[in-house]
């Protein structure tokens, strides 16, 4: 949670210069324009074979750079919003690695996020990663990638103990004392929206006096499955039999929320199964998105933050786990029994687990307030070591 980061550095520093490097400058500059944002170096928008000829040599300048501080002058060769991301970095007194579960081998993107770390490592005075996940990584050299940022760092906050057990894993047991098990930022998120909650429903086409049960969805490509397609299309099938289950219940509105614009093309899918499914098309800021999730009486999500989101409104929630982040975040909650494997899910399952929340929905709800309450103060870590630097 990047708007979570900034919100409680704020706090403590207000008068702080305030810089970023995004996948998207564009649309942080939208969300956050109180923050300078440059672009991550290694980005291209071009798909064809010049574009990624051009991405590869980006990468190796930046590899190099990494590697020493004399290959600096290779900033002039990238583009100019890639260029400045570079000296910001190089003016930095302190440069945090977003909050997320970006450091894990579903896609490539994830070496691009390493060599970016480790330029910040070379080229500010300290690094540090904000609450994350890192792994599961199979490849050697993407496990070779993640032990020399561990080696390079000055501290790492990890969200879950999965993360943890993964890099002791490949450190060969010896673990720092500068890596630390805390909670997800997202848990402390408390921006306000700058728009109507209401008219943002309304949009939407939600009806107030009915009961909502929000979704998020995951276009995953199920790696390390023999059968991906097969998998996906169980993913789906499973989704539509516990909307079919819940229309022909009759006591909820069915609304797909849109956390993530790359799985839209999946809503639309389901959509098409089940017209009356209605389907949050909009890109909005985290503020309103929270807010959106909180008007919901139960929820289901595969998106981890919204599952944040719907626990921080005390909604009765069920997690689809993509990755081993999920179930962990969810047993150190407490709520670990409200997890389905997306390898294992089955629309038996979800009805079950729907069935339940309903079924318990005050009970559950006033649990997740107490959960919440002992989750702030047992995973606060990050929070104290943020204060204890800014007020050094």
């Amino acid at each position: 949670m990047v708007e979570a980061l900034a919100d409680i550095y704020a706090e403590h520093r207000p008068s702080d210069l305030v810089s970023g490097v995004a996948f998207d400058p564009v649309a942080q500059q939208l969300w956050m324009p109180e923050i300078e944002w440059a672009e991550r170096v290694g980005n291209t928008q071009e798909r064809h074979f010049v574009g990624r000829l051009i991405q590869l040599v980006a990468l190796t300048g930046a590899f190099l750079i990494s590697l020493n501080r004399l290959f600096f002058p290779l900033r002039y060769l990238f583009p100019a919003r890639q260029k400045r991301a570079l000296e910001i970095l190089a003016r930095s007194d302190l440069a945090f690695s977003a909050p997320g579960g970006y450091l894990e081998d579903s896609n490539y993107g994830y070496v691009v996020n390493c060599i970016a770390i480790l330029l910040a490592c070379q080229l500010a005075r300290c690094v540090v990663l904000a609450p994350q996940s890192i792994g599961p990584i199979n490849s050697r050299s993407g496990r070779w990638l993640i032990r020399r940022i561990v080696r390079r760092v000055d501290r790492i906050f990890l969200r879950e103990q999965e993360s943890m057990a993964f890099l002791t894993q490949i450190m060969g047991g010896q673990i720092s004392r500068k890596i630390s098990v805390v909670g997800d930022l997202a848990f402390w998120y408390s921006r306000l929206p700058k728009s109507s909650v209401s008219e943002e429903m309304s949009q939407l086409g939600i009806d107030c006096d009915i009961k909502v049960f929000g979704i998020t969805i995951v276009d995953w490509n199920f790696p390390g499955v023999q059968d991906r397609e097969k998998a996906r299309l169980g993913y789906i099938r499973s989704l539509s039999r516990l909307i079919g289950h819940v229309e022909n219940r009759g006591s909820h509105q069915i609304v797909i929320f849109n956390q993530v614009s790359y799985d839209l093309g999946l809503a639309k899918e389901i959509k098409r199964l089940h017209p009356k499914v209605l389907v949050d098309v909009g890109e909005r800021d985290a503020a309103l998105h929270l807010k959106l999730i909180g008007c919901c009486d139960v929820f289901l999500g595969t998106r981890f933050h919204s599952c944040i989101f719907a626990l921080l409104g005390h909604i009765p929630t069920t997690a689809i786990a993509y990755l081993p982040k999920t179930r962990g975040m969810m047993n150190d909650f407490g709520m670990g029994e409200f997890v389905v494997d997306i390898n294992e899910v089955s629309g038996e399952k979800l009805i079950e687990q729907f069935e339940v929340m309903c079924k318990n929905r005050q009970r559950l709800s006033n649990i997740i307030r107490e959960r919440l309450r002992a989750y702030r103060q047992n995973h606060d870590g990050f929070l104290r070591y943020l204060s204890a630097v800014c007020n050094k």
